[in-house]
C-alpha cells in the first residue's frame, strides 16, 4: 500500500512539473507585432518624405506624429538608407516592422499591421538582394509600419525624385494610434 501511494505521490509532482513546463521556447516576440489592437483613434493623415543626401540614414520615429504624440522622443521606426552606402533601403528598428505593399493594398489597420509582421502575405512586395528599390517602390505602393508602440502606419509613396538613383520618397501617411485599454 506504501508503495502504490508513493508512486501515485511521484506521479503527480511529475505531472505538476511536466504540465508547468512546456516544450515550446517562450515567445520572445514584442507583444505589439503579434496582434494589432483591439481599437484606434480615427486615422491621421500626416505628409512624410526620407532623402539619401548622405550616408546616414534618415530615420522617422512614428510615435512622434500627430495628435497623440509622445512626450519623449523614441525610438525610430523606419529608416532609409538610400544606395549610396549601404544596401538596406528601408528598415525597421527593434519592436518595429515594416513592409512594402502593392497600391491600394492593406487599407486598414488590422490588415497594414499584417502585412507589415507577415512578409509571406500575398501583396507584400518583395525587395530581392541586387533589385533595384525604385523597381519595386514606386508611386502608389505604400510602407505598411509597425510601431515600437503599437501604431501602425500606412505611408503611400506619391513622389520618388529622381527616379534612377538615390531617390527622395515623398507621400501622405495614414497613422492608426492605439486607444487605451479600459
Amino acid at each position: 500500500m506504501l508503495r502504490r501511494r508513493a508512486a501515485a505521490a511521484c506521479f503527480l509532482v511529475a505531472a505538476a512539473v511536466v504540465s508547468g513546463c512546456s516544450g515550446r521556447p517562450e515567445d520572445s516576440t514584442p507583444v505589439q507585432l503579434r496582434a494589432p489592437a483591439a481599437a484606434y483613434h480615427p486615422p491621421e493623415l500626416v505628409p512624410w518624405g526620407v532623402n539619401a543626401i548622405s550616408c546616414a540614414a534618415h530615420e522617422i520615429d512614428w510615435d512622434n506624429t500627430g495628435r497623440h504624440p509622445r512626450t519623449a522622443p523614441g525610438l525610430p521606426d523606419l529608416a532609409y538608407h538610400g544606395n549610396r552606402c549601404a544596401s538596406g533601403w528601408f528598415s525597421s528598428s527593434e519592436g518595429s516592422a515594416v513592409a512594402i505593399v502593392e497600391p491600394g493594398a492593406f487599407l486598414t489597420p488590422t490588415e497594414c499591421h499584417h502585412a507589415a509582421t507577415h512578409p509571406e502575405t500575398p501583396g507584400v512586395l518583395h525587395e530581392e538582394v541586387g533589385a533595384d528599390l525604385v523597381e519595386v517602390l514606386k508611386p502608389g505602393t505604400a510602407l505598411c509600419v509597425v510601431t515600437d508602440l503599437g501604431r501602425v502606419v500606412r505611408a503611400r509613396v506619391d513622389d520618388v525624385d529622381p527616379p534612377d538613383h538615390a531617390p527622395t520618397f515623398r507621400g501622405e501617411a495614414t497613422v492608426w494610434t492605439p486607444r487605451p485599454v479600459d
